[in-house]
């Protein structure tokens, strides 16, 4: 992981600003706006999530083709034996 540039008091600072702005931002809003801006966010979530899962499918059914590759004499064999 890259080491910041910055020294840990500025960081901390920039940090403590943050979590000051998600307030004051809230205040400023209306309700139309903050509904708005959560709206926003859960489909964010939820998109990445899709994301995430559907990563993962196509990783079991690759590694899922790999193994019936690697396997299909084997395979064939026990299917002619069975049938």
């Amino acid at each position: 992981m890259k080491k910041s540039a910055l020294p840990d008091e500025v960081l901390n600072y920039f940090r403590e600003q943050g979590a000051r702005g998600g307030t004051a931002a809230s205040r400023s809003m209306t309700a139309a706006e903050r509904k708005a801006r959560a709206v926003k966010a859960g489909r964010a979530s939820a998109a990445a999530r899709t994301r995430t899962k559907r990563a993962a499918n196509a990783a079991v059914k690759a590694s899922a083709k790999r193994i019936m590759a690697k396997h299909a004499k084997s395979l064939a064999k026990l299917a002619k034996a069975a049938g």
